[in-house]
């Protein structure tokens, strides 16, 4: 019975972790609009005034101050992490 569980147990980590490294844009997030670039040399919604960010990628989501959204807090911006939602060391390479 012991094999059983052993078995399932990574099926369910596996299906845990593609739950939560959905890339979704969360709700109040701006993406890079196209219009008016004029006052907001990256284009992401915010104008450079109050832009703390000036050089966003484009397409990427942001802050209400213009930076790309850290939806886990880890200090890796979330079109850089392959799981957004899950705090991890490596997020460039693999899962935590």
């Amino acid at each position: 019975m012991k094999t059983k569980v052993l078995a399932v147990k990574p099926l369910v980590i596996i299906l845990v972790a593609l739950l939560f490294c959905s890339a979704a844009t969360p709700v109040g997030a701006k993406s890079h609009a196209p219009g008016n670039t004029r006052n907001d040399a990256d284009a992401d919604g915010v104008k450079d005034k109050k832009d703390k960010c000036p050089a966003t990628p484009k397409g990427v989501a942001v802050s209400a101050d213009g930076c790309p959204l850290d939806t886990d807090k880890d200090g890796v911006p979330d079109y850089l992490d392959k799981c957004p939602r899950l705090v991890g060391t490596l997020p460039h390479e693999r899962l935590p």
